[in-house]
């Protein structure tokens, strides 16, 4: 299902190049592992993961037109195994993990800043939320649970001023 973007930009992008192009999520990926404090990192994060989230909308959009707005089977085993024998289907279900993931990952990193937990601490739950996802956040879940258990509660918020 290849990609096309009108005139001005008059864009055509086959499922292969699409594919490449998700490397571009390591945009959002180095920050997050190697920079988790830099100004940009909270903005860029979400920026790369949107810009993904608005590729899986319209490809998703174009799919369903394409089947003349006949939504698959995604209440069974079997219908979802069939669809995942459309590599277009695979290519937008990929977009989602990517999207996803880079989410998630994000989530871990900010939470564990507000919760005063160190980056060194998390940090390999961030390459386990890249190719893992649930594994990672699992992870960080139980760092999290231990380390408020040890340490104690989280450090305090900012109250709000008035």
């Amino acid at each position: 299902m290849p990609l096309t973007i009108p005139p001005p930009v008059d864009v055509q992008l086959t499922d292969e190049e699409i594919f490449t192009l998700l490397n571009g999520v390591l945009l959002g990926w180095i920050p997050l592992l190697f920079f988790p404090y830099w100004r940009f990192t909270k903005s860029l994060t979400l920026f790369v993961a949107a810009v993904y989230a608005i590729l899986y909308s319209v490809l998703l959009l174009q799919s369903l037109m394409k089947s003349g707005g006949e939504t698959p089977d995604m209440l069974t085993l079997k219908g979802v195994t069939n669809l995942f024998k459309d590599p277009e289907a695979v290519l937008v279900g990929w977009i989602h993990y990517v999207s996803y993931d880079l989410m998630v990952a994000r989530f871990i990193v900010f939470d564990a800043q507000d919760s005063g937990i160190p980056h060194l601490l998390i940090v390999v739950t961030i390459p386990l939320c890249l190719m893992v996802g649930p594994l990672g956040l699992t992870a960080y879940l139980f760092m999290k649970l231990a380390w408020t258990t040890v340490v104690g509660t989280s450090k305090p918020k900012k109250e709000k001023s008035t």
